[in-house]
């Protein structure tokens, strides 16, 4: 069936970015057909997604656009709850947003796309597509502050050559006011920085709720290997962490590393939490298929990391060890490191481990 070239499928999530994006793509001319995901397993969350369902449809009524509901829930469990627990229990904090797009959002977008005939996918996202020379290039935003290229590092070129994101030129005040001025039921809404499935940032709650393996106990111990107390679980640690250690040694002590093996957490000073080189594995490249032999690169090792130069040397085409120019704090594995070219996102992977 041939695909239509003015009509797209873009992702409707409840907030006021992608609601400012339909609409802008509807000015453009496009036929737009808005998508709400139902994500959250019904037998962990009952009814959590009605709301925002029940606020899409209100936000496609004041757009005048056709909308409809797809039910994600096994594949988001699979795909990205599942993972996030399974990480904790691995001694790891892991980043399911950066997941959640290339495996869920995106993926099923195309799905869409391709039984509605649509050329076209869009999200709310602050990011650009540019279609370089041969490859589809993944841009920062012109609005540096809310740049999301970041948590877009998965995509493939497959998903980028048809995606379309409206607010990429544009800043978060313009959104503001052009939902106002659309008059939508949302205009006002405060962006949510929690994990959608994680209610409140308590990441602690859905573990003990939800745990895929015995939760144990085990040793704080120094980085000399003096044990200094117990704890309850090395799933409720992330490096860097400082309060909530349960242990007094009269100066500071931070997370530094977490063994689950031997089920250890791992604190010290917080020099030690200075690394300048780590190992990062199951790399996406967008800007190339293939890594060059060695390069330079901004890596950013969070999402609001401010980046810093290094020398990126492949070890093969998915694992790549990264020297920075200056030592980073709290390099955590399970974190995402995106290599950056100025605005171009060359690629990027997990974190793995550090070197100190």
């Amino acid at each position: 069936m041939a695909l239509t070239e003015k009509r797209v499928v873009i992702g409707l999530s409840g907030g006021v970015d992608s609601a400012v994006g339909a609409a802008l793509l509807k000015e453009q001319g496009y036929e737009v057909i808005g998508v709400t995901f139902k994500l959250l397993p019904e037998d962990w969350y009952p009814g959590a997604d009605k709301a925002r369902i029940e606020l899409v449809k209100r936000i496609s009524d004041v757009l005048g656009i056709d909308s409809i509901v797809v039910n994600a829930e096994t594949d988001f469990l699979k795909e990205v709850i599942i993972p996030f627990l399974r990480a904790y229990h691995k001694g790891i904090t892991p980043n399911p947003c950066a997941l959640c797009n290339p495996r869920i959002k995106f993926y099923k977008l195309l799905e869409v796309a391709e039984e509605k005939s649509a050329s076209w996918i869009a999200t709310g996202h602050y990011a650009r597509v540019v279609n370089g020379k041969g490859r589809f290039l993944l841009c920062k935003s012109v609005d540096s502050r809310r740049d999301q290229s970041y948590f877009l590092f998965g995509l493939n070129q497959v998903q980028l050559s048809r995606t379309i994101f409206p607010l990429g030129n544009i800043s978060k005040e313009e959104v503001r006011c052009l939902a106002e001025r659309l008059g939508l039921p949302n205009a006002g809404r405060k962006d949510s920085m929690d994990i959608c499935f994680v209610p409140n940032g308590n990441y602690k709650t859905l573990i003990k709720e939800h745990p895929l393996e015995p939760i144990r106990g085990g040793e704080i111990v120094e980085v000399s290997g003096k044990v200094l107390g117990q704890h309850k679980g090395i799933e409720f640690y992330t490096i860097g962490q400082r309060s909530g250690l349960g242990i007094a040694i009269g100066k500071p002590a931070y997370v530094v590393d977490l063994d689950p093996i031997e089920r250890r957490v791992i604190v010290g000073p917080e020099s030690a939490l200075y690394s300048d080189s780590f190992l990062v594995t199951d790399c996406n490249w967008i800007a190339f298929e293939i890594p060059p032999e060695k390069f330079r690169a901004v890596v950013k090792i969070r999402y609001n990391h401010t980046g810093v130069e290094a020398i990126v040397q492949p070890i093969d085409p998915t694992t790549v060890f990264v020297k920075t120019s200056q030592p980073q704090r709290a390099i955590t594995p399970g974190q995402a490191a995106v290599f950056y070219n100025e605005e171009i996102v060359l690629g990027g992977g997990w974190i793995a481990r550090r070197k100190n």
